[in-house]
């Protein structure tokens, strides 16, 4: 089987939505209004569901004979799953795919990280299901434990950009979606954004620590809890690894970046 592997991987990962039973998907439509279930606990469920499916097991058997040859074959595939896969299933499993081949296969991933990376992002950024934006937001934090300083800086530049220029009232799903990839990229690939001596302290780890720091005080609790993990995760780091400068508290490191706090403040002000 392996000349046809990767093709019945796909095959498989297509088929996990299409042969999912039609009463799952029915009960989804009506599970708020009759059972007082949420659309995103749904969701959960049916993806938790799929996980133990017999497609599910066959899919985990082909894994195991994956090599880095059909793993390369295979990245440019589940990125158009990524980005055109029909159905909720499909698209979680998709993404936990992604995640399994950042750990066995990293030299496959880091060949396409950037374009799969992008396509990570800008999916959860402007995706509308609750479920999928958690996968895609992991999975993008495992390619980005694997990428490129380049490739990831450009990342979360990109992230920062968008979640500051994003308007209060009218792109709270799109804050909310940067603020968990910031957050998630944060926590996995902390060993990647390890500050060095040629650091620019003021836009510490990329300009993410200013933004935290103002962004814990957010009005919205899920940004405001996004933003405590990535503030506490970057305070220690600055503390560990900070080059010539004392940083015992977070007085201190506030010192560090007064410019770019203040200015991401006026910035708000004005807004």
């Amino acid at each position: 089987l392996r000349p046809e592997l990767v093709n019945l991987i796909v095959a498989l990962i297509e088929g996990m939505s299409g042969l999912e039973p039609r009463a799952v998907q029915f009960l989804q439509f009506h599970s708020e209004n009759h059972f007082g279930m949420s659309q995103q606990k749904m969701e959960k469920m049916r993806i938790l569901a799929a996980k133990s499916s017999p497609l599910q097991a066959s899919l985990d058997r082909c894994y195991k004979h994956l090599d880095f040859s059909s793993a390369m074959e295979l990245m440019p595939k589940l990125q158009s799953l990524l980005k055109g896969g029909v159905g909720l299933i499909t698209r979680a499993t998709a993404s936990s795919l992604v995640i399994l081949l950042c750990e066995k296969w990293k030299e496959a991933v880091k060949m396409y990280c950037k374009s799969l990376l992008s396509t990570l992002l800008l999916a959860t950024l402007y995706e509308k299901s609750e479920a999928i934006k958690s996968s895609y937001s992991s999975a993008a934090a495992a390619v980005a434990k694997v990428s490129t300083h380049t490739t990831l800086k450009a990342a979360i530049l990109m992230l920062v950009e968008t979640f500051r220029d994003s308007n209060e009232d009218l792109d709270c799903a799109q804050r909310a979606a940067s603020a968990k990839l910031l957050k998630d990229i944060s926590l996995n690939a902390s060993e990647k954004m390890k500050p060095t001596e040629k650091m620019d302290w003021q836009m510490s780890n990329w300009g993410i620590l200013p933004l935290a720091f103002v962004s814990k005080f957010d009005a919205n609790v899920e940004i405001k809890n996004c933003f405590v993990g990535v503030w506490e995760e970057g305070l220690s780091q600055l503390q560990q690894n900070c080059f010539k400068i004392s940083i015992k508290s977070q007085s201190d490191a506030c010192r560090l970046m007064i410019s770019p706090i203040s200015d991401i403040i006026l910035q708000s002000l004005k807004g």
